[in-house]
């Protein structure tokens, strides 16, 4: 698990009131498995009895044209309560995937920054601290371009990790597309991981998150579960924790057949033979003839996908 922080105050450490412990966040996610359901069965029995359906239904037998959009309304909505029900039971039966005893693979953690400051340095300390074999770990930190402090504190942790912790750092701005492509091209582990500068992973994360690609060969890409590091810190935290909740949500449900559409940047694992090939396209991505510069992860996914792998 990975706490991505995009407003974190620099003073901000782990333990703050932002973070939640993960004994309590797990306690959360169970807890939400049996919520769901429940108010999910709960709504569809309230639909019937106040005759949401036969109301859904009596659209569907006019043959007036002006009931034409409401039908189609009404067809949709039915729709999408169908998917959101399957995607509700695939969301409750995933079970993540156990942890290997067998040997590890190397792993290369990508962490592209810009104008992050002293958080940078958090990310690289998690990892740093991981519970995975320090011969088998490698760090690449790509400073994009930072007009603050953070090429210092990247400069100051590759001093204290001269073993694990290689730099990289931009004269200017070039957007985290290129930043992620140069620390691919350097990468030397089997696995390369993404993680967001602003993150910082539970000690156990690079196990679990290479156990799909372990577990499965045709596995090519995997997605962390992202929690919100300050969720309680604004108004704003909390906003983005709901929206997290529900990516992991749907994430979850997609994770039943093999194939999440997005494995997000601040916390991912790629197999180098299923990444490798794709760079160029990846990287010269272009839309209505435009370079694209956003939704990298959601691009990186896609192409990975294209290979025929799963994710």
């Amino acid at each position: 698990m990975a706490n991505t922080a995009p407003s974190l105050p620099r003073e901000a450490r782990p333990g703050d009131r932002g973070m939640v412990p993960p004994g309590k966040m797990q306690w959360l996610d169970g807890g939400l498995k049996l919520l769901v359901p429940v108010l999910l069965a709960a709504l569809l029995a309230a639909a019937y009895y106040f005759g949401s359906f036969q109301a859904y239904l009596q659209l569907f037998s006019s043959r007036g044209y002006a009931s034409f959009l409401p039908a189609l309304g009404a067809a949709y909505a039915l729709l999408m309560l169908l998917f959101q029900v399957i995607r509700t039971v695939l969301w409750a039966c995933y079970r993540p995937y156990p942890l290997t005893q067998g040997p590890l693979p190397s792993l290369t953690v990508i962490i592209p920054a810009y104008n992050e400051g002293a958080m940078v340095a958090q990310a690289i300390n998690s990892v740093a601290a991981a519970d995975y074999p320090a011969d088998r770990l490698e760090i690449i930190c790509v400073d994009d371009g930072s007009t603050d402090d953070t090429w210092d504190h990247i400069a100051r942790a590759g001093k204290r990790l001269p073993h694990l912790l290689k730099t990289i750092r931009f004269p200017v701005n070039r957007g985290k597309k290129e930043a992620l492509y140069a620390g691919f091209t350097r990468a030397g582990g089997e696995i390369l991981i993404t993680l967001d500068s602003d993150s910082i992973i539970e000690k156990d994360a690079l196990r679990h998150v290479v156990a799909p690609l372990l577990a499965e060969p045709q596995m090519g890409a995997v997605a962390g579960n992202v929690k919100v590091f300050n969720r309680h810190q604004s108004l704003m935290g909390k906003m983005q924790a709901v929206r997290f909740v529900n990516l992991d949500y749907l994430r979850a449900s997609q994770s039943l057949y093999r194939a999440v559409v997005c494995t997000p940047g601040s916390l991912s694992a790629y197999r180098r033979e299923a990444l490798l090939p794709i760079l160029g396209d990846w990287r010269c991505q272009t839309f209505l003839g435009a370079p694209c510069h956003h939704s990298e992860d959601r691009a990186l996914t896609n192409f990975v996908l294209r290979r025929g792998y799963y994710t």
